[in-house]
């Protein structure tokens, strides 16, 4: 899991010592909380014709919007 603390990502942290996750109640310590769960959004890239490039969030609207379509 990735993480935000301060201005900087923090990637690869191991939540399994965070108040409200897994370390209820374990040997250690908890030395952290979840603030907000995490959640996904697909952006998907677009081009025109004259090949000026952007994003949108909603993927819905466009076909072929991966590798493999």
């Amino acid at each position: 899991m990735n993480g935000w603390f301060n201005g900087r990502l923090y990637e690869n942290i191991d939540t399994a010592t965070f108040s409200n996750g897994g370390c209820a109640g374990g040997p250690r310590p908890c030395v952290g909380r979840t603030v907000e769960p995490w959640q996904f959004e697909w952006w998907v890239q677009t081009w025109n014709a004259a090949g000026k490039t952007g994003w949108t969030r909603e993927p819905e609207k466009f076909d072929n919007k991966d590798r493999l379509g």
